[in-house]
């Protein structure tokens, strides 16, 4: 009799240890919707080739900072993005830039710029590798997923251009006015950052 209720005990404990592991995973591994789920904010008629990414200097390097502010994406709170989509102004044929570009997404909180000096970056970049048009679009598809938490979204691109190599092409992404939501800078010449009143036109897949 001693023998059963051991028996039984010893199952129940692993049972218990096994919804234990399950739950731990859970809160481990991203949460991703079983169909991808997408956003687009800023859908304007304006117009900059600096921001997201500077298509014309892809051979050289350089980088761009822009800030969304948070009441502009409350439906990605808690949410993984996976994919961000930006779109140029004009039709273009397919592109490939063959640079390295680096993608960084922190938040901060301001929600613009309030001097031309750009926000220390750390950590791993959620995307590392080359970009390219096509279809009209310029998707860049996170190696890591980034779950925003809801703050003011810091995006950051870093162009290798000028170790690597690579193809340039001018690119004007649409958008909209947004005052003192970007910086940016060729980071071989010497003039101060670049300040822009523009955000790009972004399709956000969660």
């Amino acid at each position: 009799m001693e023998g059963k209720v051991l028996t039984t005990r010893f199952r129940l404990w692993v049972i218990l240890a096994v919804f234990m592991v399950i739950a731990f995973l859970g809160t481990q591994s991203k949460i991703v919707n079983a169909e991808p789920v997408e956003m687009t904010i800023c859908t304007g008629e304006d117009i900059n080739s600096r921001v997201p990414f500077n298509g014309y200097y892809c051979d050289c390097n350089f980088k761009t900072q822009y800030i969304i502010p948070a009441n502009m994406i409350s439906g990605l709170k808690k949410k993984y993005i996976s994919t961000m989509t930006f779109y140029p102004k004009k039709e273009m044929e397919d592109f490939d830039y063959k640079t390295r570009m680096c993608v960084y997404l922190s938040e901060v909180n301001e929600s613009s710029f309030a001097t031309k000096k750009f926000y220390d970056i750390s950590g791993n970049p959620v995307y590392d590798g080359d970009v390219s048009i096509k279809n009209n679009k310029v998707a860049i598809e996170l190696d890591d997923f980034y779950l925003y938490n809801g703050g003011n979204l810091l995006v950051t691109f870093v162009c290798y251009g000028e170790d690597v190599g690579g193809d340039y092409c001018y690119i004007g992404f649409l958008g909209k006015e947004s005052e003192a939501t970007a910086l940016s800078k060729v980071q071989d010449e010497e003039e101060d950052y670049e300040m822009h009143d523009f955000l790009p036109k972004t399709t956000f897949t969660f």
